[in-house]
């Protein structure tokens, strides 16, 4: 008997009570993880589109891309890659075009 029971002044101990107490701590625990297990795959995917987008993007200035690649790679070498991401994707974005895959050469015709 620990000094817990003691101190409250209770000469049993519910081992019933203990246990569920016990479930209920852990079940707790695994729910915090997987919550923050699926956050973290969510800015991860984030991230990936985000590096993604920059390498596929034109943007008139070389510069600005080595610049956008620096930022959303070292985001996620310190630690704070949703960060970089989110920095990118709201204002990087629009500086950049996608390449127009309708021009790309076709065959003349005969």
């Amino acid at each position: 008997m620990g000094l817990l029971p003691v101190a409250l002044g209770q000469t049993a101990v519910d081992e019933a009570a203990a246990g569920a107490a016990g479930a209920a701590i852990w079940g707790g625990i695994m729910i915090f993880w997987v919550i923050f297990g699926l956050l973290w795959l969510i800015g991860l995917i984030i991230w990936i589109w985000a590096l993604v987008d920059v390498i596929k993007r034109n943007f008139t200035n070389k510069d600005d891309k080595t610049i956008w690649l620096v930022v959303v790679i070292v985001s996620f070498v310190i630690g704070v890659p949703l960060i970089g991401a989110i920095i990118y994707l709201i204002w990087g974005r629009k500086k950049g075009t996608l390449p127009d895959e309708t021009s790309t050469p076709t065959e003349p015709s005969k």
